[in-house]
């Protein structure tokens, strides 16, 4: 009986672990699969790496990749002192997947609303930081940053707390970008990299900017190219009456929520710009900033701009002509 016993395969915790962490992917997938939530099944995670290198993982893939855990209780201005469970990806792992992640300073953390936090990368190295996915063993709703919300281990580490406030739990996360990638801009079906950019007449404006994460609230110099110089340069011109939507990788400024148009009469008489570099250094624009590419406006085209228009993280323009039958403005 005894030999019997010596030759049973043992199940230690590690291995007990691991078949949990299976078992729990695998119903993650079913899940998704039969569509029980619409919005994780649809939810995205775009990492971008400092070169560049793009990486689009769906949520059935976080959450399979999600299988560490921590209990801690949530930023130190939240209202309960509850010590929850949550489980997800550590930020550290996600990172290893981009090329040229290793040799980041630091990693952005992207919501769907635009909202943005960094963190160094010595501390997602040394610490358990996570996207979270569950919490108590619940997937995460909106009503508590889900599908993806990035979460500290405050209650093991009780010395961030001090540096990681609430502004660093990200609720809504779609994308992480580790360091800062060139500046890519689309115009229809042109793209222009960060040499054709560099090639436009280069435009200066001084403004107190709407981004506030980061900026200092005093007047701040930007540097870039005109609206108009880069729809020449593709041969797009915005007409009479016409305006450009601007597109940023934070989801909401392609939906009809919150979109951002420049009308055709401040694109041809005004320096709206896309800045690529800010203050008296001509520094580029990190992404812990919004970088590389930002929508700035001069003094006399900021009263008719909301606040929420000074977009950080441009990646697009779209041209739209005058509606049919309006006379141009």
């Amino acid at each position: 009986m005894l030999a019997l016993l010596a030759c049973e395969p043992r199940m230690d915790d590690a291995w007990i672990a691991a078949q949990l962490d299976e078992a729990h992917a695998r119903n993650t997938a079913a899940v998704l699969e039969h569509g029980e939530d619409d919005e994780r099944r649809d939810w995205t995670l775009t990492l971008i790496g400092p070169d560049g290198t793009t990486e689009v993982l769906a949520f059935g893939r976080v959450a399979a990749l999600a299988t560490d855990e921590i209990h801690t209780t949530e930023s130190a201005e939240a209202r309960s002192t509850e010590v929850l469970r949550f489980r997800g990806a550590r930020i550290s792992s996600l990172i290893d997947r981009v090329p040229g992640g290793a040799l980041a300073s630091e990693v952005t953390i992207l919501a769907s609303d635009g909202f943005r936090a960094t963190v160094g990368m010595d501390d997602v190295r040394l610490y358990s930081i996570l996207l979270a996915t569950e919490v108590g063993g619940t997937p995460l709703g909106r009503d508590h940053g889900g599908p993806l919300y990035s979460v500290f281990p405050l209650t093991e580490h009780p010395e961030l707390s001090a540096r990681y406030t609430s502004s660093f739990w990200v609720f809504y996360v779609t994308h992480l970008m580790i360091g800062t990638a060139p500046p890519v801009l689309r115009v229809g079906e042109r793209t222009l990299d960060t040499a054709a950019l560099e090639a436009l007449p280069n435009v200066s404006i001084t403004a107190e900017v709407g981004y506030r994460v980061g900026w200092p609230s005093e007047p701040v110099r930007l540097s870039g190219v005109r609206l108009r110089d880069v729809l020449a340069a593709v041969g797009t011109p915005v007409l009479p009456g016409g305006r450009v939507r601007v597109l940023s990788r934070a989801p909401i400024t392609h939906s009809a929520e919150r979109p951002t148009y420049v009308h055709a009469s401040d694109v041809l008489a005004n320096d709206v710009i896309l800045a690529l570099r800010y203050g008296e250094g001509d520094d580029p624009i990190p992404s812990r900033l919004g970088g590389p590419i930002a929508l700035a406006f001069p003094a006399e085209v900021v009263e008719r701009m909301e606040e929420h228009d000074w977009l950080t993280f441009v990646d697009e323009l779209v041209v739209e002509p005058p509606p049919a039958g309006e006379p141009g403005q």
